[in-house]
């Protein structure tokens, strides 16, 4: 599916394949998810608005109002 993407996007293909198959690309995605497991992070997407995780919004005008909301309580 990657790949299809990589292509889509004119990706040289040959250093996608071999940066995704990196030790430093793996090391990377390991520490992120530690740093994710970390703090509770068990799935994705997950957002956070103000230090607090959302419920994931559907859509735009979910996520859209959810900043509305968190704007109005801050005033």
């Amino acid at each position: 599916m990657f790949e299809g993407y990589a292509s889509q996007m004119g990706l040289d293909l040959q250093k996608f394949r071999t940066d995704r198959e990196s030790a430093a690309t793996l090391d990377k995605i390991n520490s992120d998810l530690a740093g994710g497991l970390a703090i509770g992070v068990n799935h994705t997407p997950t957002f956070f608005l103000n230090g607090r995780e959302l419920e994931n919004p559907m859509n735009y005008d979910e996520f859209r109002n959810a900043i509305l909301q968190a704007l109005n309580d801050a005033k």
